[in-house]
């Protein structure tokens, strides 16, 4: 099957600015970008290059997880001179706004309206300047969609574009087949809605995380279905009961995870673990290692990435 052709001459700015924000996302070891209304409450308001505008928290979140690159080399002069505004700019806010709240738009409001002035301070080589161009764009572009609007007007704009696959569109998602991969939509998205609520969270992904998040999930319930036979292991006495109940899961099912906080004993555990799995065999006269058998997984390592990303435990879980 031919892949679906892209139309060149597209409006592409919201695609390229959540590119760059989850290419980004993804050399810090984040998979997704979620972007959840449930945790913002009312629109801010604050004067941004001469205008008025308003922001949800969660379009400051996606604007400044954009401007961040531009925001850490303003030198110390420029944030001394932000910082100056930022104390006059506050006297005219609201009361119940806080510093937090309003420095994104002091930022911005700087980043507009004096980059000439900024690009001048910035020691920049010019295929740098060239970088910082082009990420500038983005974050305008970004910026003039999302001011002023809300969440469905954004909703909108994806749903109507190109580059982007929605995950209900996979007819075979239930099956563990994933049909979007036939398409040439780098960006994937699955949009979910509280009723308890009434809000709404769209979670993203690069089709290549998408990818891997679904084979992993697909090769997980594989593993689920498996059968398998426990065998009569000997436990250490001195182990945590905690330990002793990760250790007998393990034993009793064809896939399990142990997590768990730094020094609570995760590696001892599975090497715990290993041990007395290898010991049932040889005493039961099996002539094979528990290596032959079983693959086992540095689990220990996983907390690492994945705590710091609870949207992919929450997302394989819900595929699982």
């Amino acid at each position: 099957m031919r892949a679906k052709k892209i139309n060149k001459s597209e409006n592409n700015d919201l695609f390229t600015a959540l590119f760059v924000i989850l290419a980004a996302h993804l050399e810090e070891g984040h998979t997704v970008l979620t972007v959840d209304t449930a945790d913002h409450g009312a629109p801010m308001q604050g004067q941004i290059n001469g205008e008025v505008v308003t922001l949800y928290a969660w379009q400051q979140q996606l604007l400044g997880i954009l401007a961040t690159p531009i925001f850490a080399l303003i030198d110390t002069q420029i944030k001394t001179q932000i910082d100056t505004q930022l104390d006059t700019q506050l006297d005219t806010q609201l009361d119940d706004v806080t510093t937090t709240e309003t420095s994104l738009f002091v930022l911005l409001d700087t980043l507009f309206g004096q980059r000439d002035y900024l690009w001048a301070q910035l020691a920049l080589s010019n295929h740098e300047k060239e970088m910082l161009i082009k990420r500038f764009d983005a974050i305008t572009t970004l910026y003039q969609r999302l001011k002023n609007s809300d969440l469905n007007t954004f909703v909108h704009s994806i749903h109507e574009h190109a580059l982007f696959a929605n995950v209900e569109a996979n007819t075979n998602y239930n099956n563990y087949q994933n049909s979007l991969s036939k398409n040439n939509q780098p960006i994937i998205y699955n949009i979910t809605k509280s009723e308890q609520t009434r809000s709404s969270k769209i979670t993203f992904w690069l089709h290549r995380a998408w990818q891997a998040e679904f084979n992993l999930a697909k090769n997980i319930n594989n593993i689920l279905n498996q059968q398998v036979s426990p065998l009569q292991i000997a436990i250490p006495e001195n182990l945590h009961e905690h330990q002793v109940k990760a250790i007998n899961v393990a034993n009793n099912n064809a896939f399990s995870i142990i997590t768990g906080g730094p020094g609570t004993g995760k590696t001892y555990t599975v090497a715990q673990l290993v041990i007395a799995l290898q010991q049932a065999t040889e005493s039961g006269g099996m002539g094979l290692s528990i290596f032959d058998s079983v693959r086992t997984v540095p689990v220990w390592h996983w907390p690492h990435r994945l705590v710091r990303q609870p949207n992919v435990c929450k997302n394989l879980y819900r595929r699982l």
